[in-house]
């Protein structure tokens, strides 16, 4: 190919010398295969070598061409570049004689005729998910226009007629896309293919835009707003419709958490009356593999034409609460293997402090969450499933709305075929909630009430912000650049979660290498020497990925107990010193609260939940110096009241897991429903715009995790799914 480009250049200058002609040897490519459609381009194998450039193959080529050569098309010839815009040399202008012009005439009445007879979508309406994949799109699309549009670009000129040509998967999937809009626009619309309609879908899901979309619809590229809604509607129905009225995707006879939330939306109102305030609830199961989903779409098989859905009937009834009843004061127990627990999780953190001790003159480690995530490499946990319920239109804030939670919550525990359950949620439902299911004994079989752990998480934080803040925490965070001063407020009082954790690791990061440093130097030559090869120790262990904390060496076992024995004697001498040593504290507890979520381990959750009590009452906490201590001991008789939630909870599953990429993942259950149904409904995409619509709220709520299935179909389809 360069040797033909040498000549093809070489006869430009000879008969033009004062213009200067710049053709890439992929524009002469293509202006070949156009006007000489016998010549055969063959690439070769090692990218060093030059394309092969044959008049035709003779009967023994094609084995040599096979040994050597790759086929003449690549994914990567299909990249368009700007800079391969160079126009055809004027002096040599392209005509085509009447016989040519009559022969693409008559080609596209033939293609017309194909595009006519084209199958329809081969499934039932509504489609779903499932039906979007290559091989329903196979169906609909005549071989001979597949092959004719391959043609066409230049991919292949393969003469085969019954099936498929050969072509790349990039090039493929686009002529396929430009296959479903020739048969999308010849059938006037009546004809929707995957692409359109799952196009449409997903620009719905994400962006909530009629305008993008009706823009794409103008294009000939999905489906119409108002299609979009009729198929939206279908969808919503057939949910409707389905058995049980179970989510579909969640298993039967098989253990699963209800999470319950307030979603409200500020509406701008003259007066600030008559806002939206409903209730979320999400679904959160664990799976195994060889879980079968007994759940089924009943889908209707024709097209309705809705564009609504009847809203919901929401009558809540009216619940008094009347006189309350004080709850059945559990047996006080504690939990197993406590001080074997807490020692294990303070060992881990004392590890990821001195492992990074000799960081100064090597490569650093990653922060405490990369240097645990580096550490739970093995028996990643199966990702949880999650689907969206109903939504209540009314306060949870009120008895009568958390007693239809819990009626809901029980009629769903019945229907999944289980006799024990677990609903979440925060402090101020939780709550009411309790004082309900004391006073109802129909709950207090089957229910099992928790505090979320992502609220007790940011109340710890604040009691940690109003302990320190006016000590030099405030001034030690702004100064530093850590945070910006106006930020500051939001960070100490737990509001702002994820920048507050952050700020507390640091801070913890810092003291404890300066304590580890001034314990160095309290510390005989020979024993500070011993202390720094430990450090390096684990340092290179943790850098070839064999460190394991079940298996620490026992000299740093020895080490850290003189380092315990160094801090408790300075806490007695300096009263500031042990100020800030509580602080370490503190943080420390909130770490081992995280671990605990992160790694799902329940004894540990229980034993930090004992071991942060006081700090709420020390604060005046009211709330969750109320409720924490009779949450801890119902959740330490579990073993006696629910057994079977206790065996369930010990499992892990009171946290969820949203990947399996890596360990320490797990994700507090109250969290998980802020990053699912709540940051759904208030996003693009969400109910933001028609939040005061009942019947536009339910569909959406019913159709999300649909809508959602088909937009990651619709991801694949076009090859950018992760």
């Amino acid at each position: 190919m360069e040797k033909l480009s040498e000549i093809f250049h070489a006869t430009l200058r000879s008969l033009n010398p004062t213009q200067t002609f710049k053709v890439s040897n992929r524009q002469l490519k293509r202006w070949l295969q156009r006007d000489f459609p016998q010549i055969v381009f063959v690439k070769p194998k090692q990218k060093n070598l030059s394309e092969l450039v044959l008049c035709h193959l003779t009967p023994d080529q094609p084995v040599l061409i096979e040994h050597n050569f790759n086929s003449s098309a690549t994914e990567t010839d299909a990249v368009e570049s700007e800079e391969e815009t160079t126009e055809l040399p004027t002096k040599f202008p392209v005509n085509y004689d009447s016989e040519s012009k009559a022969i693409l005439y008559k080609a596209a009445f033939i293609l017309s005729n194909i595009l006519r007879n084209s199958p329809v979508l081969q499934c039932k309406w509504p489609p779903t998910a499932e039906d979007f994949n290559e091989a329903n799109i196979e169906k609909m699309i005549p071989t001979l226009l597949f092959n004719f549009l391959a043609w066409s670009v230049g991919e292949t000129d393969e003469l085969v007629t019954d099936t498929f040509v050969n072509t790349s998967k990039n090039i493929k999937r686009k002529l396929f896309s430009v296959a479903q809009d020739l048969i999308y626009i010849s059938s006037a619309g009546r004809k929707q293919t995957p692409k359109h309609l799952s196009l449409a879908m997903a620009v719905r899901h994400v962006t909530g835009s009629a305008r993008i979309i009706n823009m794409l619809n103008g294009l000939g590229h999905c489906i119409s707003h108002s299609a979009v809604l009729e198929y939206d509607t279908e969808l919503a129905e057939m949910q409707l419709n389905s058995v049980d009225c179970l989510p579909v995707g969640i298993v039967s006879n098989k253990f699963a958490t209800f999470v319950w939330d307030n979603i409200d939306f500020c509406e701008e109102t003259v007066t600030g009356h008559g806002t939206t305030h409903s209730t979320n609830g999400i679904t959160v199961q664990s799976k195994m593999a060889g879980d079968l989903d007994n759940n089924i779409y009943l889908k209707s098989g024709q097209k309705s034409k809705k564009r609504k859905i009847d809203p919901p009937v929401n009558h809540i009834p009216n619940y008094f609460i009347g006189q309350r009843c004080n709850p059945e004061v559990p047996e006080i127990t504690t939990c197993d293997n406590k001080s074997e627990k807490l020692s294990k999780a303070k060992l881990i953190d004392a590890a990821y402090i001195v492992a990074k001790l000799p960081a100064k003159d090597k490569e650093p480690l990653p922060g405490w969450t990369g240097f645990n995530c580096m550490l739970e490499r093995e028996n990643i946990p199966n990702v949880t499933t999650i689907r969206y319920l109903p939504v209540l239109e009314a306060n949870p804030t009120e008895f009568s709305t958390i007693n239809a939670i819990l009626m809901k919550s029980l009629d769903l525990c019945k229907k999944l075929g289980i006799k024990e359950t677990v609903l979440v949620f925060d402090q101020a439902i939780y709550s009411k909630a309790q004082q309900i299911r004391w006073k109802e004994e129909k709950y207090k079989t089957s229910l099992v009430i928790r505090l979320g752990e992502f609220h007790v998480s940011m109340s710890f934080l604040a009691v940690i912000g109003k302990r320190f803040k006016d000590a030099g925490l405030y001034n030690i965070l702004v100064e530093s650049g850590i945070v910006a001063e106006g930020s500051i407020n939001g960070v100490l009082s737990g509001k702002c979660y994820n920048r507050s954790i952050r700020c507390h690791k640091i801070m913890f990061e810092a003291i404890s290498r300066l304590l580890w440093a001034e314990f160095l130097d309290s510390i005989s030559t020979e024993e500070r020497l011993h202390c720094l090869e430990m450090s390096l120790h684990l340092y290179e262990n943790y850098k070839q990925g064999i460190l394991k904390m079940n298996d620490l060496p026992v000299d740093f076992l020895l080490i850290f107990e003189n380092f315990n024995k160094f801090v408790a004697k300075n806490c007695e001498i300096n009263v500031t010193f042990a100020f800030w040593i509580s602080y370490l504290e503190m943080v420390g507890s909130l770490l081992r609260f995280l671990r605990a979520t992160r790694t799902a381990d329940w004894d540990l959750h229980l034993i930090v939940i004992e071991e942060i009590i006081p700090w709420f009452f020390s604060y005046d906490h009211v709330n969750y110096a109320r409720y924490l201590p009779i949450y801890l001991l119902e959740m330490l008789n579990l073993p006696k009241t629910h057994p079977l939630v206790y065996s369930e909870l010990s499992a892990g599953n009171f946290v969820a897991q949203r990947q399996n990429n890596y360990g320490f993942c797990g994700i507090a259950m109250d969290q998980v429903i802020e990053q699912t149904a709540n940051r759904d409904s208030k996003t693009k995409g969400g109910l933001k715009g028609f939040s005061r619509n009942p019947a536009a709220v339910h569909r959406w709520m019913l159709s999300h995790h649909l809508r959602a299935h088909i937009c990651l179909a619709c991801e694949q389809l076009s090859g950018k799914a992760k």
